[in-house]
Parts: structure tokens; C-alpha cells; sequence
């Protein structure tokens, strides 16, 4: 009997093993209970790794066929890495890897001078002028463009055939202005320091900028040729500070006519816009000139916050994005929520051969839909927009997605919009101070024409 007790004691000491159905996590003690997550977040962990190792073994070794082929193909897919373009990516990345091993002045191996130069001819390889990769010096002006706030001398610069740089435009009220910079002066020397011509715009461009660019209050040297004074050479000393560019500028002419300039759509242009143009309108204004000469372009969306101001609605323009396997998509005028509306007011825009993108999108809109004559020349003809990518150092890439076209669908790359009234204004008017362009928009409006057929 007493064995039978000690039996009894020990079965009952041993534990119990219940069916499945009534196991129950909670009632498990803590420790195990510990141990099981620990467990599991240590076999979740492994299998993380180990998937992060198996998918950059996929991507860095090609198979041709095979089982591993069939796996490795949904795995770039879901990468967004072509297959057929595989391969060649991987020599990029294998010469890069045997310079390092092997190349004998290892003094000269930069990796971002290197890296850099590969997605420079990445983008060049394309042939299309728009897709590029811009380093961070570049990056941070073609920014600051757009948003208006700068340090710096207040300039706007101009690449040549020649691969010399001139001065496009001279702000307002900036350094550059008070120092007695001029449009058409071309660059020989920024701070002692001739400029390179290599032939590339963005190196050739983001020299310059970086040598203009300083604290606000440190001065700066540049020597000039200015052809308007016989090719005559000058130093000019500049004081860097802070500036805000415009980029809407207005004035009221004669007869009651309402000049407006845009010069880039920025971010706050049209803010800029509504606030200058209501003091044209308040003073009496009885048509508006628009003016768009050489303006390069901007923000797509700014094109159509601007066309609200002009036109209650409608087509703006049509896009094919193939990416997105869009053809003829309509983009439309924003809507006006509590800007300007000038919708009956007439209306005349200015445009020449460096009027581009964005200012060719609102031409191309005003003038397809009738609301305003074009008068000038024929437009730059950028019939493409541009994704602008931030990268991680700074660096952004520009990449072409989308190919657009007028209300009218009409393909504007390469050749322009044309004017309804074709006007030059030559080299000789400019030096003069004459603006033939303007006087006949002035005439139009005075005159009360009707707008002509292209």
C-alpha cells in the first residue's frame, strides 16, 4: 500500500499533458513564456537577415537559367530593376569594385567624384537635355530660384555655345545691381580665379556659383567683359546679402495699360501676383500685358494657379505619362479659391525664343482658348516636365516623365508656339532701350483688336 502511495504522489508530481484544444498561453509560466518570444524574435530576426542577404545575392549575381533565374526574376521586379538591364548594371558596379581592389595611384580614387560622374553619364547616355543629375551646389540655387530667398550677389546666369557665361538677368535692389552689374556681361574671373570652359554646363555652372556664393556681409571680385562698352574689362567688387528675388514685377503705362512680368514660377509667385497685379486693377487698369520673355519656366502647378487668374476653369493642357500608361490625360486650370479672377479683362502675352516649360504652358493655354494673343517670337518649344527628385547628399535627379501638349494638342517640342503677331526685337533695340514687342501688345489692346489666326 504504501508503494501504491508512493506511486500516486509521483504521478501526480509529474505534469499534465493536455490535448491541444486546451492549452492556453497565458496560464503558461512566465519563464517559458519568455523564452517562447525571445525565440521567436530571434527566429524572425535570422529570417530578416537572412532575406535581406539572399536578396542582394539575387541582385548582384546573374543567372541566366534555372531554378535560381525563375526567383530572382520577381525579385527585381519587386526592386524595380529590369531584368535585361541586370547585367549591365552589375558592370558598373564590378569596375567600381576592381578599381578599388587594384588601381595602383589610390590617391586619385574619389568615390563621390566617381559615383557622380557615373549618374551624370547615366542621365547624358539618354540624349534628352532635361534628364540630369545635379550635384548639391547646383541643386541648392536651381531651389533657391524657385523659392525666392537668397544670400548671394542676385544674378541670374546664361550658358553659351561658346562655353562662356553671361549675365542674364540683374535683380532689383541686389548686390549685383548696386555694384553696377550689367545683362550681357560675360564672366573671366570670380575672386582671381579664371573659369573653367569644359564643355559641361552643370560643372562649368556650379563653379561659378560656388565661387559667387558667401556669407551674407563677405565680399567678393569678379572680372567682367562688357561688350556693351566695347569689350572694355572690369573688377567689380560685390558685398553678398540677403535678398529676396522677384519674381513678379508690375507697372502701370500709359492709357491705363497694366505691365506684369513673371520671370520664374516659383512657389510664391502667384501669391506675388495677386497682391502686385490687384494694385494695376484698383488703379484703373484697362488691359493687362503679360509678360513671359525669358522666362525659363518653374512649377507645372504654379502654371495652373496663374491660368485660374485668367480663365474660370477649363484645359490647361493634355499629358501623356507612359509610366502610368496615360495618354491625351487632361490637366486642368486650378480652381480660383480666393485669388484674382480677371477673366473679362483684355488680355496680351509676350513671349520670345527663351520663354520655356511652364510659361509655354500658360502661353500655349491663353493662346489656344482664345483668350489672348501671343506676340514676340517663337517660344524654346520644352514640350516635356520633370520629375525633381531630392537625393540623400543634396544631389537631385531630374528625370523627364512626362511629354505635354496644348489645348489644342499640338506638340510643342522642339519647335515652339508660334505668335498670333510676330515682333523681333534685335540686340540693336535692346542697347537703344526699345521694346517694338511691348509697343505692339500696347496697340493691340488700345485698338481694341480682335486676336488674329495663327
Amino acid at each position: 500500500m504504501q508503494e501504491d502511495a508512493k506511486s500516486e504522489d509521483l504521478k501526480e508530481s509529474e505534469p499534465r499533458i493536455l490535448p491541444p484544444s486546451k492549452l492556453d498561453y497565458k496560464s503558461l509560466p512566465r519563464l517559458l513564456k519568455l523564452q517562447i518570444m525571445v525565440s521567436g524574435v530571434f527566429l524572425f530576426v535570422v529570417a530578416f537577415f537572412l532575406g535581406i542577404i539572399f536578396t542582394i545575392f539575387m541582385q548582384n549575381t546573374p543567372f541566366d537559367d534555372g531554378f535560381l533565374n525563375l526567383i530572382q526574376k520577381p525579385i527585381l521586379s519587386a526592386s524595380n530593376i529590369p531584368t535585361d538591364a541586370h547585367r549591365q548594371w552589375l558592370n558598373l558596379s564590378q569596375t567600381f569594385t576592381l578599381i578599388d581592389r587594384y588601381y595602383y595611384e589610390r590617391d586619385k580614387i574619389k568615390h563621390k567624384d566617381m559615383t557622380y560622374a557615373a549618374a551624370q553619364a547615366v542621365a547624358n547616355s539618354l540624349g534628352d537635355p532635361f534628364t540630369q543629375f545635379v550635384p548639391p551646389e547646383r541643386s541648392a540655387e536651381l531651389s533657391q530660384n524657385l523659392s525666392g530667398q537668397q544670400v548671394g550677389v542676385g544674378i541670374i546666369t546664361q550658358y553659351n555655345q561658346d562655353k562662356s557665361i553671361t549675365i542674364k538677368e540683374v535683380f532689383e535692389g541686389t548686390p549685383a545691381e548696386k555694384a553696377g552689374l550689367k545683362e550681357g556681361d560675360i564672366f573671366l574671373k570670380v575672386a582671381g580665379q579664371e573659369l573653367t570652359q569644359t564643355g559641361d554646363s552643370n560643372k562649368d555652372l556650379t563653379q561659378l556659383s560656388t565661387l559667387l556664393r558667401g556669407d551674407k556681409g563677405s565680399k567678393v571680385t569678379v572680372t567682367l567683359r562688357r561688350p556693351s562698352e566695347n569689350n572694355r574689362e572690369l573688377d567689380i567688387e560685390i558685398i553678398r546679402d540677403s535678398f529676396i528675388r522677384p519674381s513678379v514685377t508690375v507697372k502701370l503705362l500709359p492709357d491705363k495699360i497694366g505691365y506684369i512680368n513673371v520671370s520664374v514660377f516659383g512657389s510664391n509667385t502667384v501669391k506675388e501676383f495677386d497682391q502686385k497685379v490687384k494694385r494695376l486693377t484698383d488703379a484703373g487698369a484697362i488691359g493687362l500685358v503679360l509678360d513671359l520673355r525669358n522666362n525659363g519656366g518653374g512649377l507645372v502647378d504654379t502654371a495652373k494657379d496663374l491660368l485660374a487668374r485668367f480663365m474660370n476653369g477649363g484645359v490647361a493642357y493634355y499629358a501623356d505619362i507612359p509610366s502610368e500608361n496615360e495618354k491625351f490625360r487632361t490637366e486642368n486650370v486650378a480652381e480660383n479659391k480666393s485669388g484674382l479672377a480677371l477673366y473679362d479683362i483684355p488680355l496680351t502675352v509676350l513671349v520670345n525664343k527663351d520663354s520655356a516649360s511652364a510659361s509655354e504652358i500658360t502661353a500655349g493655354a491663353l493662346r489656344d482658348r482664345n483668350r489672348a494673343p501671343l506676340i514676340g517670337q517663337r517660344t524654346y518649344g520644352k514640350g516635356v516636365a520633370q520629375y525633381v527628385v531630392p537625393l540623400f547628399d543634396g544631389s537631385t535627379a531630374r528625370i523627364t516623365f512626362e511629354k505635354w501638349y496644348t489645348p489644342a494638342k499640338i506638340d510643342i517640342s522642339k519647335q515652339g508656339l508660334q505668335p498670333n503677331i510676330v515682333v523681333n526685337q534685335t540686340q540693336d533695340d535692346i542697347t537703344a532701350g526699345r521694346d517694338p514687342q511691348l509697343d505692339r501688345a500696347v496697340k493691340f489692346l488700345l485698338d481694341k483688336e480682335q486676336i488674329p489666326p495663327l
